[in-house]
């Protein structure tokens, strides 16, 4: 039987309020997340050491389908 550890979640200011993904890594370190603002400068850095699954789609690609 594992225990849950939970943590109070604490925003962190000063984060604008839209982000884009600009980088997605998945490696043996975990899958890393790079957001950025507008100027496209790093404001966040992501990291889960370990993932069970995501998805990643190209909404580009995903309009073909419309057709």
């Amino acid at each position: 039987m594992s225990i849950e550890k939970l943590e109070k979640w604490e925003p962190i200011s000063g984060i604008p309020d839209k982000l884009y993904l600009s980088e997605l890594s998945d490696s043996g370190h975990g899958l890393c997340l790079r957001l950025v603002g507008e100027t496209d400068a790093p404001v966040l850095y992501v990291k889960f050491d370990s993932t069970l699954s995501y998805r990643n789609t190209d909404e580009g690609d995903r309009l073909k389908f419309l057709n």
